[in-house]
């Protein structure tokens, strides 16, 4: 039998993680629910319906069970690129024309200063 309260704080910390340091608003937007409701399932008040967890698993690239918690799949970590102000830059965020730029100025700065 499903332990609903069990499955709900799986649901709760696995969102939690997702989200890493977005804010629960825009976590919320992407979403397309409101931060309430996001809240409420970090706090294992409520559980996203089937549409969302489809769309957190498209969205962050991990099984379905994952978020309801079944299995031990451990996402990747983003890798941020610049910590500036409180606020990370992530590659996989932007598109494809800054990623080249990123990475041409991270090569400049390497040879600028002889590092590997």
């Amino acid at each position: 039998m499903i332990d609903a309260n069990k499955t709900a704080k799986h649901v709760a910390i696995r969102i939690r993680n997702l989200r890493g340091t977005e804010t629960q608003k825009d976590f919320a937007k992407k979403l397309g629910v409101s931060p309430q409701a996001v809240s409420d399932w970090e706090n294992a008040v409520k559980m996203p319906r089937m549409g969302v967890i489809e769309k957190l698993s498209e969205l962050y690239n991990v099984p379905k069970s994952y978020i309801i918690g079944e299995g031990s799949y451990i996402p990747e970590p983003k890798k941020p690129v610049l910590f500036q102000n409180g606020q990370i830059l992530v590659m996989s965020d932007l598109p494809e024309d800054a990623v080249r730029e990123v990475e041409s100025y991270l090569s400049y700065i390497r040879s600028k200063y002889n590092l590997s």
